[in-house]
């Protein structure tokens, strides 16, 4: 029998992944891998269950128009939620854009940033507002 199984079950339907835990918690995807091996209780399940809510609100936020004037976005959690949104793998996105997987994941990290002409259509693209890619130049 899995353990964990609700909340397995709510991360694969929010599609909400151990990093995306880890990096809310600030812990590595293996620690957070090696939780779910066990049944996960108390502090444990109390900090797990609080990501998933954080992880929510954030994509809630995110997918309302009102985000697109928000200051505080950058272009690489623009990038991964609405990849995520819109249902394609880094891969899938990679080829779409005539890029390699390596770069998108580059670029949703925020360790480098596409040209400024492809960031303007990918952002538009994806429904988004232009003043996220002013923060790039």
């Amino acid at each position: 029998m899995k353990k964990n199984i609700e909340i397995r079950q709510r991360l694969q339907r929010e599609d909400i992944t151990f990093r995306d835990i880890a990096r809310v918690l600030g812990y590595n995807h293996c620690t957070i891998s090696r939780w779910f091996q066990k049944e996960l209780t108390g502090e444990r399940r109390e900090q797990v269950e609080n990501a998933i809510l954080s992880l929510e609100a954030g994509r809630d936020y995110i997918l309302n128009k009102d985000y697109a004037v928000d200051p505080q976005i950058d272009f690489g959690e623009f990038l991964r939620v609405m990849r995520k949104y819109y249902g394609k793998s880094q891969y899938e996105l990679a080829e779409d854009l005539g890029v390699k997987q390596g770069t998108i994941s580059s670029w949703e990290t925020n360790k480098t940033y596409p040209p400024i002409d492809l960031a303007k259509d990918i952002i538009q693209s994806f429904g988004g507002e232009l003043q996220i890619v002013a923060k790039l130049v």
